[in-house]
């Protein structure tokens, strides 16, 4: 069954896993108002990155698309590097990849010379390809994942060349991009995501 990211299944519930994303990060800057100066949701300005925008003080920009697929789980397919870097055909003329689309709208946020850094994000509740995951490098701090540029030159040149032609002229911003873009895979589903906070551990007030 075909699964692709930019068809998310049920819309309904697309949204439904974007804005329970976006209700998580104002809980966090509730509960931690010193982590951001701003959030933002469906912004155009930037582009294809506009589901939930987050600035903290010191002008650091994280922009995440949220992807939600409706697909029964052992259904799935993973989410592999030839999908991030397939132009569907248009009817004139191929779209643009998902790859391009992240590329340019973080290019666009760069070139506003408002931030002081700017990080791109996909969370999804799919699960990545094995391939796809060779690629990658994960953060020892952090543990979240991006695209390895060497990696990618060394053992998948013909990707990497491809990575390099849909970025057009400014393909030497890749590696930089390919650094900036954080991966979050297997994210919680909506069934997980509804259900109440614990409180067993609290006492009940007199």
């Amino acid at each position: 069954m075909a699964d692709p990211l930019t068809r998310t299944g049920s819309i309904r519930e697309g949204f439904e896993y974007q804005d329970l994303y976006g209700v998580a990060v104002l809980i966090e800057w509730l509960e931690h108002p010193e982590r951001y100066e701003w959030v933002a949701f469906e912004e155009d300005e930037f582009g294809f990155l506009d589901d939930v925008i987050r600035c903290t003080p010191d002008l650091k920009l994280t922009l995440s698309q949220v992807k939600h697929s409706g697909v029964p789980e052992a259904s799935r397919l993973d989410v592999s590097l030839s999908e991030l870097l397939d132009q569907p055909h248009g009817k004139k003329s191929s779209k643009n990849s998902l790859f391009q689309k992240w590329f340019k709208s973080w290019v666009g946020a760069i070139e506003q010379e408002r931030f002081s850094d700017v990080r791109a994000e996909l969370l999804t509740n799919r699960t990545v390809a094995d391939g796809l995951l060779s690629f990658m490098k994960k953060d020892s701090n952090t543990g979240l994942l991006t695209l390895d540029a060497n990696r990618l030159k060394s053992n998948a040149p013909s990707e990497w060349a491809l990575l390099l032609e849909q970025a057009g002229e400014k393909a030497s911003l890749v590696p930089n991009f390919l650094d900036k873009l954080i991966f979050r895979f297997d994210y919680l589903e909506i069934e997980v995501q509804k259900k109440p906070p614990c409180r067993c551990g609290q006492k009940r007030s007199e």
